[in-house]
């Protein structure tokens, strides 16, 4: 049976220091100035502030650390203020970690790559039984699950599932990229929740040779990082190199890479990032440790 489990931020557990952790396979999460970053490896999740210097490992019950583990979710309450992590499981456990129940999404299976929060919801990519993509919010809020329609993705084949879909926020609205057919394509939620809101901003002509190994467009991951006035976008691809589009001459063109290899290990990691001075000591806990 699908869990979801919810780790408030007046609750959390320290056991062993994060200079003493291998952060080579990461992944990190943003909001409000802190950082969650998820140890792949060894499968820790710590709760950081950079400026501050602060961190707190949010101890996982040994329960949810098994091969059904499958994603973690960053978000703030709008109404209460309360930072909230969710985890999305497959499995049965007790501990400081407190459940929610999966609702409408018992029936579905989460690709734990695709997921942001936007608007006071945590949103991942979902698939039921018969393999149909949709899209599931977690309210923070009412702390309750629904599922609505993705875009109606026009030239999906019976390799979909090759289509690496990602999620991010651009002016305020929910946002699902892809590659698909050497074209690049974001899609935007004008009016969060609302179907028939979804528009297509960008279907980009792919016209440039990142010289990235054994990889073919359609196979590859676009993240948009910054969406200009102009209508210019930067892009973060396959994560390895940021690509920049410019709507007035409508060309793609390499901005720099960030890896040094071009094999599929070999991989980066880009946002923007918004420092902050806030204090980890404000969630009443006792376990923040100073690094």
């Amino acid at each position: 049976m699908l869990r979801a489990t919810l780790f408030d931020s007046a609750q959390s557990q320290i056991s062993k220091s994060l200079s003493e952790t291998n952060l080579k396979d990461v992944e990190i999460r943003r909001l409000n100035g802190l950082l969650l970053i998820q140890t792949l490896v060894e499968l820790r999740i710590y709760a950081c502030n950079s400026i501050t210097r602060e961190y707190i490992d949010l101890f996982i019950p040994a329960e949810y650390v098994s091969a059904y583990l499958l994603s973690f979710g960053f978000g703030v309450s709008e109404i209460s203020g309360q930072y909230k992590i969710v985890c999305v499981n497959a499995d049965d456990g007790t501990g400081t970690w407190r459940r929610v129940e999966a609702g409408a999404t018992s029936s579905f299976i989460f690709c734990f790559h695709a997921y942001i929060e936007c608007n006071g919801n945590l949103h991942w990519t979902v698939e039921d039984s018969a393999e149909n993509m949709s899209i599931c919010a977690f309210d923070l809020d009412t702390e309750r699950f629904s599922i609505f329609s993705a875009p109606a993705i026009d030239g999906l084949t019976e390799d979909r599932h090759a289509i690496d879909f990602r999620f991010n926020v651009l002016r305020d609205c929910l946002c699902l990229s892809y590659t698909l057919d050497d074209k690049v394509v974001i899609w935007q939620m004008k009016e969060h929740r609302v179907v028939e809101s979804w528009t297509m901003m960008y279907h980009i002509s792919i016209d440039i040779d990142c010289g990235i190994d054994d990889c073919h467009w359609k196979l590859m991951n676009v993240y948009p990082i910054k969406l200009f006035e102009n209508g210019d976008v930067i892009m973060f691809l396959e994560e390895k190199c940021l690509i920049y589009y410019s709507s007035k001459t409508r060309n793609l063109r390499e901005v720099c890479r960030l890896t040094e290899g071009t094999s599929e290990d070999d991989e980066a990691c880009a946002m923007i990032y918004t420092s902050s001075l806030f204090s980890l000591k404000s969630f009443g806990v006792e376990n923040v440790i100073s690094f």
